[in-house]
């Protein structure tokens, strides 16, 4: 095969050097591991979780997802959403913010 035909194709150890510089290079995966306990018990406020994320950005000076792309992270990650009167509301369930 030429490289017309496969493209590139580094080695195994290039694209998991890629995919681990990738991965501590995730604004969002930083902010889950320095700001948030996972916790299936756990429960947060969908707007405290966004403040939170916003003010990590923007000391990272990094660019912040919008509302609507943060929820998708969270739901992609696994957290789930409900509401009830007994967790203050709306909630984030999976997760919290640290002290």
């Amino acid at each position: 095969m030429t490289y017309e035909d496969q493209g590139l194709a580094p080695p195994r150890v290039v694209r998991e050097a890629t995919r681990l510089y990738f991965e501590e290079e995730d604004i969002f995966e930083l902010w889950l591991s320095e700001c948030c306990l996972r916790d299936v018990n756990a429960h947060a406020n969908p707007t405290d979780l966004f403040n939170s994320y916003r003010c990590f950005t923007e000391q990272m000076k990094e660019p912040t997802e919008t509302d609507r792309a943060f929820r998708q992270r969270l739901k992609k990650t696994g957290f789930t959403r409900g509401s009830s009167s007994a967790k203050g509301g709306r909630y984030w369930q999976g997760l919290k913010l640290r002290s």
